[in-house]
């Protein structure tokens, strides 16, 4: 995670950039919902401010996406929802490849029985562009297609089989980021219809 926009002498190539790891500086992401709070949160917050008798508490995009199996995250421009993308993607991957590192306790409550989805990030961005200008019809094919493009592109086509078994027996997490970061209205609908039907 690089400082650069944050820290104004991250820029400056005498000094070397410093770089903070990404699960060691994430924040977890709340949304606006509220949720009751537990007897055991209830008795904490007591714990730390016998005054305060709020009886909810704002629900955690980590519960959030526990809980919906289909999920949309709105928020701002830079409120964190690519950062909480890349943070469960990350936590999710690392922890296939080395289960016992902790990796899983980056994500509390995170179910145990989904530790094991392998996540597949798309930046819709990324696909928006790809997608020819003469498609007018979205079909399931097109997000697969990008994935497969971005895989050769980066000399990981052999990945795209054992993928692709994943997403059909329901062992992988699509994380779609960035449909607001495409530019035209078009292009969107298509996008958006394309990521339906898939």
């Amino acid at each position: 995670l690089p400082l650069r926009g944050v820290d104004l002498g991250a820029s400056d190539p005498t000094t070397g950039q410093q770089c903070f790891d990404l699960d060691r500086v994430y924040v977890n992401l709340n949304t606006m919902t509220q949720v009751p709070l537990s007897e055991e949160e209830k008795r904490e917050r007591e714990k730390r401010s016998p005054v305060e008798a709020r009886e909810s508490r704002p629900l955690a995009a980590l519960e959030a996406t526990r809980a919906n199996r289909h999920l949309v995250l709105l928020g701002d421009p830079g409120s964190g929802k690519t950062t909480f993308v890349g943070h469960l993607a990350l936590c999710l991957a690392i922890h296939s490849l080395e289960p016992e590192a902790g990796w899983l306790d980056h994500l509390p409550c995170w179910p145990e029985l989904e530790a094991e989805l392998v996540p597949l990030p798309v930046i819709l961005r990324d696909f928006g562009r790809w997608l020819p200008e003469t498609e007018k019809v979205a079909e399931p094919r097109h997000l697969w297609d990008f994935v497969v493009s971005r895989l050769e592109a980066q000399n990981l086509a052999f990945a795209a089989e054992p993928l692709h078994e994943a997403l059909e027996k329901g062992q992988a997490m699509v994380l779609l980021d960035g449909l607001d970061e495409i530019p035209t209205r078009s292009q969107r609908a298509l996008v958006r219809d394309a990521v339906a039907v898939f």
